[in-house]
């Protein structure tokens, strides 16, 4: 797996996932499989740790559905996983910096 850090845009990728959360990233090194946030300490509450959240799109979800529907899960270790709407999951990337995880794909080897 390889992360690349993402930046916010104002133009669309080819991405749908990327293109959902208004994110960009320099270049695409695989198949794309989700971001990772780091929430610092004290942001949902005085006593809450510093910690690492996953976003994954619903499995069956697309970035032409409507809005206030979930079609995100966040994968977070100390609150617990529970699914995010599009809006949701756009305002959590425009809060934190966020990394796009893409899985490395192997160049096939010539018999």
């Amino acid at each position: 797996l390889k992360l690349e850090a993402c930046s916010s845009s104002e133009t669309p990728q080819k991405n749908s996932e990327l293109a959902d959360l208004g994110l960009t990233v320099p270049r695409a090194h695989g198949k794309f499989r989700g971001f990772l946030v780091y929430e610092l300490e004290g942001q949902v509450s005085f006593d809450a740790p510093g910690h690492w959240i996953a976003l994954k799109r619903a499995p069956g979800t697309s970035d032409s559905e409507d809005m206030e529907r979930p079609s995100w899960y966040r994968l977070d270790p100390v609150r617990g996983p529970f699914a995010l709407t599009r809006v949701d999951a756009f305002r959590l990337a425009r809060r934190y910096r966020v990394w796009c995880l893409f899985e490395q794909v192997a160049p096939k080897s010539e018999p």
